[in-house]
């Protein structure tokens, strides 16, 4: 017997409820994950009441947590932080309470914090995020961290809007047609005006977001003129006394200069992803297909990451379909992807194997591996490398210099390409990204 669709109905109902809730939890997930991560290599707990928009019900309780080893180790500080959280939740007002430790280290830090942000949208308070930090948290930092609430606080909200809506319309559809609608006129009218009401809070919510995108748009804009012209004029300053004055330069002088090379360079390729990335969101970018010699790129990728090389005993190694067939493809989209998987690489392997594989397979795709014998990726981390500006270890941060760009932006320009990309890692052990691309054949 087939279900009538009144029967499939509640079956697609839940299904589409699952997938709000899993989107939910993965929205969720990733801000608490920063929000630990912008706390000095801290951490971060969410509780939360149930979702409605007509005030919060009951108490607060764990819902996620962030920089913890094992689940036992987020439920017992999820205990230990309670109070805080609780009183945070009371009051609607943050909390801080700041704990001196006995002794000073080396570095003379002398005391952690632990701070409780209420997570209020609309004067709809929806739960509290304690963040734990081992040193005091800086104005900046706190700015960021109040930032990452309120996301978590309109994701919330957006969810308790949701659900709202989908019960009001479900009651409306279980109202019988005829009589019961004549009994209870004002009945049915209250519903209609709550759900209006509520599609006019949505609206305000996208007249809000519109707003937010104009201010990004304008940034952007500011960005590039503001910044990239005085900074590149900053970099040719510097390679100009190098190289004009570099015999009569102190030793001291020389690695001044040159550092600051580096960090003007580094800032400027920051400036320059940033860029691309929003110009490729912006759908400004356009592709150019043309001919193109894969080994030839591969070279010139070698040769690029040779900075970030430097001294290392790190060793690159090519193997290529022999003979290579010439293929049609963006040349410059394709060497700047094959460029920054290279550079990420390199960059996270201090010693050993770099090895890049390139071939075209039996349905006329471009498949490409570059996997290395670096310091690899934990499985918690290895879902949110593609997330802009993000890092799986503060500490790696300065140590392996980068914007936490690379990837997303690699991502990005696959999928303008309609391609795709994998990753596998293994801590200790390296990681290997997959990449295959759609190309035309050259006859």
């Amino acid at each position: 017997m087939t279900p009538s669709s009144a029967d499939k109905a509640p079956e697609e109902n839940a299904s589409s409820e699952n997938k709000n809730n899993e989107s939910l939890t993965t929205a969720l997930h990733s801000a608490v994950h920063r929000a630990a991560k912008q706390s000095q290599g801290g951490v971060a707990i969410l509780f939360t009441v149930p979702c409605t928009t007509e005030g919060s019900v009951g108490e607060p309780r764990l819902r996620l947590a962030a920089g913890f080893t094992t689940p036992e180790e987020a439920q017992q500080a999820a205990q230990a932080v309670y109070p805080i959280a609780e009183q945070c939740f009371q009051t609607g007002v943050m909390q801080r309470e700041t704990t001196k430790a006995e002794t000073e280290d080396e570095e003379g830090a002398s005391a952690s914090e632990l701070i409780a942000f209420p997570a209020n949208f609309a004067d709809r308070l929806h739960g509290t995020l304690v963040v734990g930090s081992p040193v005091p948290v800086e104005e900046k930092s706190r700015l960021q961290l109040t930032m990452l609430c309120n996301t978590i606080a309109l994701l919330l909200d957006q969810a308790a809007l949701e659900n709202e809506v989908d019960e009001l319309k479900l009651k409306l559809s279980k109202k019988p047609l005829v009589a019961e609608e004549s009994k209870n006129p004002d009945e049915l009218l209250a519903l209609s005006e709550a759900l209006f009401s509520q599609d006019l809070e949505v609206i305000q919510k996208d007249e809000m977001m519109i707003k937010v995108e104009r201010l990004k748009s304008d940034f952007i804009e500011k960005m590039s003129c503001e910044l990239r012209t005085p900074l590149n004029n900053i970099i040719e300053s510097i390679i100009s006394v190098i190289a004009n004055e570099g015999d009569s330069l102190s030793n001291e002088a020389k690695n001044l200069l040159r550092s600051a090379l580096d960090d003007g360079s580094t800032f400027q390729r920051t400036l320059e992803s940033i860029l691309e990335l929003w110009r490729l969101r912006q759908d400004e970018l356009t592709v150019v297909v043309q001919e193109v010699s894969v080994p030839e790129v591969v070279d010139e990728a070698i040769f690029s990451v040779q900075d970030t090389l430097g001294d290392k005993p790190v060793h690159i190694e090519v193997e290529l379909q022999n003979p290579f067939p010439r293929i049609k493809i963006d040349l410059a989209k394709l060497s700047q992807i094959i460029f920054m998987l290279l550079d990420n690489a390199v960059k996270f392997t201090p010693s050993g194997t770099v090895t890049i594989r390139a071939c075209v397979d039996a349905s006329a795709n471009l498949v490409c591996e570059i996997s290395d014998t670096g310091i690899g990726i934990c499985p918690e981390d290895l879902s949110m490398i593609y997330e802009e500006f993000y890092q799986v270890d503060d500490t790696s941060s300065t140590k392996y210099r980068g914007s936490g760009l690379g990837l997303t932006l690699t991502k990005e320009l696959l999928s303008l390409l309609h391609g795709s990309m994998s990753a596998e890692s293994d801590v200790g052990h390296g990681s290997e990204f997959r990449f295959q691309l759609p190309i035309t054949m050259v006859e």
